[in-house]
């Protein structure tokens, strides 16, 4: 792996292991320090990457979902490339984590039902949605008088939730799901085959369960038993 896919980060690696031995049990800490090892004995030092870190304020526990959207360009089983897009979330307290993909660009009927599939994996809606001004979302503003598209206006009123827009690439506003869609793309997506998108968001929910969310699943259940969320059944 580290020959092939140089860039390929450790706890990616110990993804892949846990999805195909169910018996490891190694730490992460030696997993790390023998990689680093393999990568000085054999030479393949990863390449480097600029990270910046932006510091945001907390939020009280289920107050606020951030929402962002990605694309990532991957190796189908046909041999060529597939470019795949995702929606992912991340609650602004909790860091608990949702996403799913899709094999066309998308439109505000398929955001709707990610919307729907998002809150029915975390069990309840946020009081607050933050999200980019994107085409899915706005067909205008007028004086700070933003008008939605219909299939998500009706979406919103029914769940009751409010929308606080920003603009693209704003680390103040919502630096957590810019960082989320980040590890989403290199952790999960970065070097996996694509077969189907049924397969694949499959694959990445188990990865959720696996990976995404593992060090904040018992948090986000201590959250979600102490404090009130509107039912998303509404």
């Amino acid at each position: 792996w580290l020959r092939e896919q140089p860039d390929i980060t450790c706890s990616q690696i110990l993804d892949w292991i846990k999805e195909h031995y169910d018996d490891y049990s190694v730490r992460e800490r030696t997993l790390r320090r023998y990689v680093n090892h393999l990568r000085q004995k054999y030479e393949l030092p990863k390449p480097v990457l600029l990270r910046q870190y932006q510091a945001v304020a907390d939020l009280p526990p289920g107050r606020q979902i951030q929402v962002d959207f990605g694309q990532k360009r991957v190796r189908n089983s046909s041999g060529g490339y597939t470019t795949l897009y995702v929606m992912g979330t991340v609650l602004a307290h909790s860091r608990y984590k949702y996403g799913q993909w899709a094999d066309m660009p998308l439109t505000a009927v398929m955001f709707v039902q990610m919307l729907k599939a998002c809150f029915e994996y975390l069990g309840g809606v946020p009081a607050e949605l933050v999200l980019d001004q994107d085409k899915l979302l706005v067909i205008s503003e007028n004086y700070g008088d933003i008008i939605y598209t219909y299939e998500f206006e009706r979406f919103k009123q029914a769940m009751g939730f409010s929308v606080y827009l920003c603009r693209k690439n704003d680390p103040e506003s919502k630096g957590r799901i810019e960082a989320v869609v980040k590890f989403i793309k290199r952790n999960f997506a970065s070097h996996r085959l694509f077969t189907d998108i049924k397969t694949w968001n499959q694959s990445f929910l188990d990865w959720l369960d696996r990976t995404g969310n593992y060090k904040g699943m018992e948090l986000q259940k201590k959250y979600r038993r102490k404090y009130f969320w509107k039912s998303s059944n509404t």
